[in-house]
């Protein structure tokens, strides 16, 4: 079986995905998009414990804030793949885990 070379294919080399043990979220570069800084990602979470328990967004988002984001919101979760972030804005830990300095 082929697919139409114009479907969305998505994979997490190259871009982020995240899980606590319960939920996961990535983050996939769409088109390798710019806008006024922000790139083109397509967001998906699923947190089987919430409801809507599946969830997917097309969102513009420059990669300082991504990491921001995780930051504030991901502090604990382990790391499956890490990329589409500037090097270092990001803390992990030795166990592959997000790591906030509370300075």
């Amino acid at each position: 079986m082929t697919k139409p070379d114009d479907l969305l294919h998505v994979n997490e080399p190259g871009n982020i995905w995240l899980t606590d043990g319960e939920s996961d979220v990535a983050w996939f570069l769409l088109d390798g998009a710019l806008r006024d800084g922000e790139i083109k990602l397509l967001e998906v979470s699923v947190c089987p414990q919430n409801y809507p328990g599946f969830e997917v967004h097309e969102i513009f988002i420059s990669p300082a804030k991504l990491a921001e984001h995780i930051n504030k919101k991901c502090e604990g979760w382990w790391v499956r793949k890490l990329n589409l972030v500037p090097v270092g804005s990001v803390k992990v830990n030795d166990n592959n885990e997000i790591e906030v300095d509370d300075e």
